[in-house]
């Protein structure tokens, strides 16, 4: 992803340079981790995927006790969780795609509204398979473009500074809360109140407000100057704009 300092070693020459004649090191543009989780955007993102996670996710570690409550049998059930895998993988390039060309945060808005729609056709799938497999297939689209888009904006917004740390971090609050604790409290809430109604309100809610949060995600910073000696981004790009976050 970036030009090496020096020209790769020659076959015939493979010990690398030690002492004074090895290149300094150099951070790579973008914000420490500390700074990233102090910003807006990291707390846009952390919300909107642990979210969107644990909507999709509170369906699919449900559904058998869930659509079994509308009229279908568990194979049928587990035929749409296949569909749902497969969706996701299409939610995955699609995502991939709609971001590299929009390069722009909203181009996530689309399949918030895919998470929106499917928990409203939730309330539809009561014995077509079908609607069933809409619902699931809905579901599936944003679980991979989730992933697909979580990586892509911690890259766009931090640079690749502490990307890894910043990524970790993220990447585990959003299993652990969206993929962890979503789901049992859906059903812990289904049991106490007799059936999945009122928690699919309120789930299909919660898309509604990650829906919202979507659109307004904030800019891009712009990117950083190739020949900056802190490796961060100069005053008035990314480094100064991420910090009014």
């Amino acid at each position: 992803m970036y030009e090496p300092a020096v020209p790769p070693l020659a076959p015939g020459n493979a010990v690398a340079p030690t002492g004074a004649g090895r290149a300094a090191h150099k951070e790579l543009p973008g914000l420490p981790l500390g700074r990233a989780l102090r910003t807006r955007a990291w707390w846009y993102t952390m919300l909107v995927l642990t979210v969107a996670a644990g909507v999709a996710m509170s369906v699919r570690l449900n559904a058998v006790s869930l659509f079994g409550e509308q009229g279908y049998s568990a194979t049928e059930v587990s035929l749409s969780v296949s569909v749902m895998l497969v969706a996701s993988v299409a939610g995955q390039i699609l995502a991939g795609m709609t971001l590299d060309r929009s390069r722009t945060p909203r181009a996530f808005v689309p399949f918030m509204v895919c998470l929106v729609l499917g928990m409203l056709t939730v309330f539809a799938a009561t014995g077509d398979m079908w609607a069933l497999f809409l619902t699931m297939g809905l579901l599936g689209v944003v679980t991979g473009a989730e992933s697909t888009t979580g990586p892509y904006f911690v890259g766009c917004y931090f640079g690749m500074r502490a990307f890894a740390q910043i990524q970790g971090i993220t990447l585990g609050i959003v299993s652990l809360v969206g993929i962890g604790v979503f789901p049992v409290l859906a059903e812990g809430a289904a049991e106490s109140t007799g059936g999945y109604t009122a928690t699919l309100v309120a789930l299909t809610v919660a898309g509604l407000i990650v829906l919202a949060l979507s659109v307004f995600l904030p800019a891009y910073p712009s990117p950083a100057a190739p020949d900056s000696d802190v490796g961060e981004p100069e005053a008035g790009s990314a480094d100064e704009r991420m910090g009014s976050y």
